[in-house]
């Protein structure tokens, strides 16, 4: 029987040339997204009541990917990190590491032993809108019509 292969980690050209701030793998790293939660849509009278109960709480993105359309966040009081998912993010500005936020947390169905912050806010939109802070809207922009990428036109024969 053979002997494994023992390969050495030597850091290539890819992985300097890949960004991953704000990637999938980036945001994975900070944490996983739980199996169950609940987005703004599906939510019911109930848990709609639970969250305009809740405390609102001062906190820091820690992480966030459009791609995946979660993110985590860490909390000003006690540091414990809680996920958040696109549909809660009230605000016209895209969501980064390190923007101070303010939101409610609440248990995630079926168990509620798993927490998620809802109604995330974005503090000081204005001043970072004026520093020319992405939004979701401009990030449409250069969508088509339909939300797909603009493609160039055909090549004529």
């Amino acid at each position: 029987m053979s002997k494994p292969i023992q390969m050495s980690k030597k850091p290539s050209k890819f992985d300097e040339a890949v960004e991953t701030v704000g990637s999938p793998l980036e945001v994975a790293r900070v944490g996983l997204a739980p199996n169950y939660f609940t987005t703004r849509r599906t939510r019911t009278l109930s848990t709609t009541a639970r969250i305009d109960d809740a405390e609102l709480v001062s906190g820091t993105v820690s992480a966030f990917s459009r791609t995946k359309g979660h993110g985590f966040l860490n909390s000003d009081e006690d540091g414990k990190q809680e996920f958040f998912h696109v549909s809660d993010v009230v605000s016209q500005i895209v969501p980064k590491e390190g923007d101070v936020v303010k939101y409610r947390v609440i248990p995630i169905p079926p168990k509620y032993e798993k927490y998620q912050a809802v109604q995330v806010t974005i503090m000081n939109e204005e001043k970072l809108l004026t520093e020319g802070r992405t939004t979701w809207s401009s990030e449409n922009d250069s969508k088509g019509a339909a939300g797909t990428p603009v493609t160039p036109p055909p090549t004529p024969n």
